[in-house]
């Protein structure tokens, strides 16, 4: 995990230091794409989990 972090900085901190700010935010914008469809895809599933529980939905 440490490690992982450690080569993430260095490589934002050379990718800053060739091309600047924007190419490092264009960089983090996939990665920050796929979180947000996994967080709205583990809610949806939270939710439909706790319909079906609760005897509101039948599935």
């Amino acid at each position: 995990m440490f490690g992982s972090a450690s080569l993430a900085s260095f490589s934002a901190g050379g990718l800053l230091n060739a091309w600047g700010w924007q190419s490092v935010n264009l960089t983090v914008l996939p990665f920050l794409g796929a979180a947000l469809i996994a967080a709205v895809g583990l809610g949806a599933l939270r939710w439909r989990t706790r319909l079906t529980s609760s005897g509101n939905v039948s599935a």
